[in-house]
């Protein structure tokens, strides 16, 4: 059993093979769980809490939580008995800290938020004690620094931006501590790449548009370190087109339009050169397409309608062919929503009012067969709201005022549901546009004026608040 539970499952574990387990999992677990804690020596105590660990990682790739919580608390009792036998050396924090770690990640699977912070505050404990144990142990910070990380995403998803972005602070101080030790740990350098993306969210819904910025930067110089050192890894190339579209969009919001095209520009070519080596890979065409899609909201906002037009064609003839087969994928429609969106404001620019209602109508039906999923997230409320918000134009260029004050109102109701709406800038945008619409401006004034102050120049909503 040591075996099936130990060394063949690291061997099978980079193989994304855990699943070759599941045969052994229920039989394991039976064996395990039925043991006396208490009889059982303190050295075999730490093993078979080493084997439930894995046993709850085959059950939980498999989704079965309930399975994967036995485990995991059969390995607690474990471990604090060896803890209450005044046995509580750096290997038995290591192992317990990890045991709270995945019980707060079921946790946060299961929307029990309160319980994953209990559960990650208890990892967090158990790293603080292996760094006093072994204070110059790069391996004592870098687990820190993960369970600093850990909570500061759960903390995040709390809608407590502040106290995460001083935990991605203190994750991303660690982490570089560690890399002035081991300076070519490609997998250290990865991590840090993604603590400054994890900061820069946090910056974002703190309304901090310059930070959020710049920490998107140091992501992409990371990354392209990596690159660097290895030219020939799809995975770093992937991640850098990503960190320079997701650079590009935030320039756009700047009104620093040329830089954020060159930006976009840089994402597509370096996704085009990926998919010459692999052109089957699904995600890499999908953001493909969407950093095409993002580029050409770019063009429209400067009067570039035939550049957008082709792109977005492009995109959506891309998007299309891969909904055919894809089906479960919501990010695939919501790019799709984004090309409708697109091309109802290019007709609405025209004065094609009829093309822009069907267009924007499209948009609004595919963004709301997935909304009750999302309607927490900021991202999809944004894409609805400037959706609806685009219909109430249209309706109010046709003369109907009240139809349009009624969809702003909507609007304002859905996103009223969404923390920080008047300070992360992706969400504060269409909040604004939404009660200016509906004719309370007053309400927003403070809004509009904080926008200004952070440099928010998106140019489609500077025309509208200055319309």
């Amino acid at each position: 059993m040591n075996f099936m539970v130990g060394d063949f499952a690291d061997k099978l574990r980079p193989l994304g093979k855990l699943d070759l387990l599941d045969g052994v999992t229920q039989k394991a677990l039976q064996y395990l769980a039925n043991e006396d804690v208490a009889r059982t020596p303190t050295a075999a105590r730490l093993q078979q809490a080493k084997a439930l660990q894995t046993l709850a990682e085959v059950s939980r790739s498999r989704g079965a939580a309930a399975d994967a919580l036995q485990a995991l608390n059969q390995a607690e009792l474990l471990l604090l008995a060896n803890v209450a036998a005044g046995q509580h050396d750096n290997d038995v924090a290591k192992n317990l800290g990890a045991v709270f770690f995945w019980q707060g990640q079921i946790a946060v699977d299961q929307g029990r938020l309160d319980e994953a912070e209990r559960k990650l505050l208890a990892y967090q404990d158990e790293t603080l004690r292996m760094n006093a144990i072994d204070p110059a142990n790069p391996d004592a910070w870098i687990e820190l620094s993960y369970a600093r990380s850990s909570l500061g995403v759960l903390l995040q998803k709390k809608g407590e931006a502040e106290k995460a972005a001083a935990l991605f602070e203190g994750s991303i101080a660690l982490k570089q501590r560690a890399l002035g030790e081991r300076p070519k740990d490609q997998r250290l350098q990865a991590e840090l790449a993604n603590s400054f993306s994890w900061l820069a969210s946090a910056k974002a819904a703190m309304g901090e548009l310059q930070a959020t910025t710049d920490l998107y930067k140091h992501q992409r110089a990371a990354l392209e370190e990596l690159q660097t050192a290895e030219p020939n890894a799809s995975v770093w190339s992937y991640r850098l087109a990503i960190a320079n579209k997701v650079v590009g969009g935030l320039l756009a919001l700047q009104g620093r339009t040329d830089e954020a095209v060159a930006s976009l520009n840089i994402s597509e070519d370096g996704l085009r050169a990926i998919l010459l080596k692999e052109p089957t890979n699904r995600i890499w065409q999908r953001e493909r397409s969407i950093t095409g899609l993002q580029t050409a909201r770019i063009l429209v906002s400067t009067g570039k309608t035939q550049a957008a037009l082709e792109k977005i064609r492009a995109s959506e003839s891309s998007l299309v062919e891969l909904q055919s087969i894809d089906k479960k994928s919501d990010e695939i429609p919501r790019g799709l929503a984004v090309s409708h969106y697109l091309q109802a404001l290019i007709a609405f620019n025209n004065g094609d009012m009829q093309t822009a209602e069907v267009q924007a109508n499209k948009s609004e039906e595919i963004l709301n067969s997935i909304y009750e999923k999302y309607r927490t997230d900021r991202f999809v409320n944004a894409e609805l709201a400037h959706t609806m918000l685009l219909k109430a134009r249209i309706l109010d260029r046709g003369g109907r005022r009240d139809a349009s004050i009624d969809l702003c109102k909507t609007t304002i109701s859905n996103l009223s549901s969404v923390s920080g709406r008047e300070r992360d800038f992706r969400i504060a945008d269409p909040w604004v546009r939404a009660n200016i619409c509906a004719g309370d401006a007053a309400s927003v004034a403070h809004v509009v004026a904080f926008m200004k102050r952070i440099g928010y120049n998106d140019a489609d909503y500077s025309a509208f608040v200055n319309q």
